[in-house]
């Protein structure tokens, strides 16, 4: 019999080309199961996670996100129902029908804060900025974002108090605007990665650094998903349509940006709260100085403590504690009475439970109330401090 030949044996190169090719196909493997792990954990939160039917923010190059111009939004508030939230041709929220309003009725009363200011799950009408503006027979531009910090509060006071020149100016001081402008990504989304502008130290000065890249989430149509029956099929879409897209891209540009970051070519954020919010709020007075608005600080907090020890008012400036006032207006000082009186609560099965810590309507007309006093005082400073 003929002896089996005998295959030569592999160089040393082939070898080396072997085995990084099978090296590249595991981690290939393995990289793909990460996506479609991780997929399936922004799947589940984005499925039972209440929100906005369609797009309702973009993506903005200077602010991070801002909210979708002419937007026409339903967003669903527990089991209850739902809110219908219009944006105007600038992105910023108003009452649904409003569009023909006048839109050179004064005062003038612009509004800068998050989904606290925004109004979040609660009607455009109930909400302090429109109940304020109608009390003052004026006009509310509410230039308030979900999730929006305190570096985005100013980069929007830069851009409109010079253009719309308001009569008024809220605002909003919480304990976490600082916090969501100490970090280079959003710490209030939980189904995408979107980096933000940040608090940055150069030389003496604080300043605003913007993102560090675009986001992506808002280009996929993960709100397609929102309230949805949990199915096989219904994941390997998502999979398809958000899940890869959208690892794919972020990966990609967070490697880039850790390498970026680890050179030191990306400045670290600002730590020091009360120097942000010094610099922030002092910045926004002197704007509204120079442009003749009167500025009020409308601090809005949520039942807990308020850490006021970190906000500096500036001089000529009034801040309204609202949240005293609405503790005042319950029977007892307790976190179950406040959640009874200002949050969206719902009933199931006999039972009430929580549906959404944002103010109800309740709650925002105590606060409108409050700011209504508070304006009124700003008109007893001197005028030179106004800007008069």
């Amino acid at each position: 019999m003929a002896k089996s030949r005998q295959r030569p044996p592999l160089s040393r190169r082939k070898k080396l080309v072997y085995t990084g090719l099978v090296l590249l196909i595991t981690l290939a493997i393995l990289y793909l199961l990460s996506i479609i792990i991780r997929s399936h954990h922004r799947y589940e939160t984005t499925r039972l996670r209440p929100g906005w039917s369609g797009v309702s923010h973009v993506a903005d190059e200077e602010l991070g996100y801002r909210p979708v111009a002419g937007a026409r939004l339903v967003q669903s508030v527990g089991t209850w129902g739902e809110i219908t939230t219009w944006h105007n041709a600038e992105g910023f929220r108003m009452v649904p029908g409003t569009e023909a309003d006048d839109p050179g009725k004064r005062p003038l009363i612009l509004t800068l804060g998050c989904s606290y200011s925004y109004g979040y799950s609660t009607p455009a009408e109930k909400i302090y900025p429109e109940l304020v503006a109608g009390k003052l027979e004026g006009r509310c531009v509410n230039a308030s974002a979900s999730g929006y910090g305190l570096a985005q509060m100013l980069i929007r006071a830069r851009r409109l108090i010079p253009r719309l020149k308001p009569n008024y100016v809220l605002v909003q001081y919480s304990p976490w605007l600082p916090l969501r402008s100490m970090t280079h990504f959003s710490i209030t989304c939980n189904i995408g990665l979107i980096p933000v502008p940040f608090f940055f130290r150069e030389g003496d000065q604080v300043r605003v650094h913007s993102p560090v890249f675009l986001t992506k989430l808002h280009d996929l149509p993960f709100y397609d998903y929102r309230n949805r029956e949990k199915s096989f099929g219904d994941f390997v879409s998502y999979l398809c349509r958000v899940g890869f897209p959208s690892f794919f891209y972020d990966d990609f540009h967070y490697a880039a940006y850790f390498v970026k970051n680890s050179v030191g070519m990306v400045p670290p954020t600002l730590q020091d709260k009360a120097a942000i919010n010094l610099a922030a709020y002092g910045e926004i007075a002197q704007i509204c100085r120079q442009h003749g608005a009167r500025m009020l600080i409308v601090i809005l907090g949520n039942g807990d403590s308020l850490e006021e020890e970190n906000l500096a008012v500036p001089e000529g400036v009034v801040a309204v504690d609202t949240q005293k006032a609405l503790l005042r207006a319950i029977p007892a000082m307790s976190a179950v009475e406040y959640i009874k009186a200002y949050h969206h609560l719902e009933s199931v099965g006999g039972r009430v439970r929580r549906v959404d810590v944002h103010p109800n309507s309740r709650a925002h007309s105590v606060i409108a109330a409050a700011v209504l006093r508070g304006l009124e005082e700003t008109k007893e400073l001197d005028p030179a401090k106004q800007g008069k």
